[in-house]
């Protein structure tokens, strides 16, 4: 369900002309970083984020919650912007997780995200191949430089139906 989540965040993300990057957590989830270039306050980058996971979990209800209490997600996937914080850690791309077979954070193509996908493929003992073949699908990612207010103004056109929900 995860990798379903992650499809509709990109469509979402192309409807508002944002980029994300996906990534494996090097656990079961996923994460899809948007770089908002330079000059982005945090507090505008975590409301936005806020906002676009609303929407994709409104989008997606039966499937998803942003409940942060694991007892009340009666089996949705968790959408959490809660990472973006100033005290929050997200695992780094490339980082490899103590966990069993050494599975790393791996940063993905938006090709590479199905449902066949297989986070636990990415290991220490793989990944290095993996980059000297495809190179680093995050390689241009801190030179992004989107139209912020342009997305927040289509954002806001989005969330016209779900007014009041």
């Amino acid at each position: 369900m995860g990798v379903k989540l992650a499809l509709s965040l990109r469509e979402l993300l192309n409807e508002l002309e944002l980029p994300g990057y996906p990534k494996t957590s090097g656990q079961s989830g996923l994460h899809v970083l948007i770089p908002m270039g330079p000059g982005i306050s945090f507090e505008s980058a975590k409301a936005l984020v806020e906002l676009i996971g609303r929407l994709l979990q409104l989008r997606h209800s039966d499937v998803s919650t942003m409940e942060r209490r694991v007892s009340e997600r009666r089996g949705r996937v968790y959408i959490d912007t809660g990472q973006t914080g100033r005290s929050r850690t997200i695992v780094a791309p490339y980082s490899v997780r103590a966990y069993p077979g050494a599975t790393v954070s791996t940063p993905l193509y938006w090709e590479e995200v199905h449902m066949a996908l297989d986070p636990r493929l990415h290991t220490m003992f793989t990944v290095p191949a993996r980059v000297a073949e495809r190179g680093d699908p995050m390689e241009h990612m801190l030179r992004e430089r989107p139209n912020i207010a342009q997305a927040v103004a289509r954002l806001g056109k989005l969330l016209e139906p779900f007014r009041g929900v």
